[in-house]
């Protein structure tokens, strides 16, 4: 009994004694805890004491490339750079987008009164088409005929009736007329076209490269749809041709012959008010000579002619 009494006696010292080791342990502990210094984490909240509204300003063309244009609001203009406006009210206002070359677009603002304590963007897009000068179609003058170059051209045409002996008849007949061109001149025309550089060449420039290329790519468009519809045969214009035969007919046959010059010409247009041109050829109707005959059988001239462009311009259809 008294063994165990020691014994008993023994754990209870050594409790005693871990557990005042333990106390000043988890003291240390404590106190360390409390020595560290953490430094402050300082978050900066902005505080908006009024709502505020913001109205952004931007602009690109038709095809989808950002423009710099000058911005008006009320019709007064802003200063450069200046795409946002910032109103702490209700407004309502004009913004006019200009840029030259370009349409002008005004549009109509209206801001809402903000929220107290909340700041909101209101985004303002533009789109500002080229504007795209029709195609000058040339006019040919003396200065611009090549010298040596000429077309001919024969055509006939059948007038069926009783045409009597002795008898002067006058029909009108259809002859050539104006500017035309062929096949080929059209062809030159269109690879003229196809290897446009345009202005300076379009060199690229930041910012501005796409642009220049997209309204190149305009006027070829243009030009190319006003060369492919280029006529490639004249107009017809009434020419009376008189005649008499010395021996009655069925049908009178009027050989036309046609004399075209050939004169240089250049097809341009604007986009954007840059200028694009090519140049090639065309042909303009000169001279037609009508020769008639009867019955298929060529007859002397007994008077008159039936050459030339005058109004009047005929032939006498003289014996066989």
């Amino acid at each position: 009994m008294k063994k165990k009494s020691f014994l008993n006696g023994l754990y209870a010292k050594g409790a005693l004694a871990l557990t005042i080791v333990a106390g000043f342990t988890l003291a240390g502990c404590e106190k360390e805890d409390f020595s560290i210094e953490v430094p402050p984490i300082n978050i900066t909240t902005p505080v908006v004491k009024v709502g505020k509204v913001a109205v952004t300003l931007s602009a690109t063309s038709a095809s989808g490339n950002t423009l710099e244009v000058k911005f008006s609001k009320d019709g007064k203009p802003l200063d450069e750079n200046v795409t946002t406006l910032e109103f702490e009210a209700a407004a309502q206002f004009t913004i006019t987008a200009e840029k030259d070359g370009y349409n002008t677009v005004v549009k109509t603002v209206n801001v809402p009164a903000p929220a107290e304590g909340t700041y909101s963007i209101i985004p303002v897009s533009f789109v500002l088409s080229a504007v795209e000068a029709p195609v000058e179609i040339p006019t040919p003058s003396e200065e611009d005929k090549v010298e040596g170059g000429t077309k001919v051209d024969n055509d006939t045409k059948t007038y069926a009736g009783e045409y009597e002996a002795n008898k002067p008849y006058t029909i009108d007949v259809q002859v050539p007329t104006g500017t035309f061109y062929t096949a080929e001149q059209k062809i030159e025309l269109l690879k003229a076209v196809e290897a446009l550089k345009g202005p300076d060449e379009i060199e690229i420039r930041a910012g501005e490269g796409e642009e220049a290329l997209a309204n190149l790519n305009i006027a070829k468009n243009n030009l190319r749809t006003t060369i492919n519809a280029l006529p490639t045969t004249p107009n017809t214009k009434t020419q009376p041709v008189t005649f008499t035969l010395t021996d009655a007919a069925k049908s009178v046959i009027f050989a036309i012959e046609t004399t075209s010059d050939v004169y240089k010409v250049t097809f341009s247009t604007a986009v954007a008010g840059k200028k694009y041109s090519v140049e090639g050829e065309q042909l303009q109707v000169a001279k037609t000579d009508i020769k008639p005959t009867a019955e298929g059988v060529e007859i002397d001239h007994g008077h008159g002619h039936g050459h030339g462009n005058g109004g009047n311009a005929g032939g006498g259809i003289g014996g066989k």
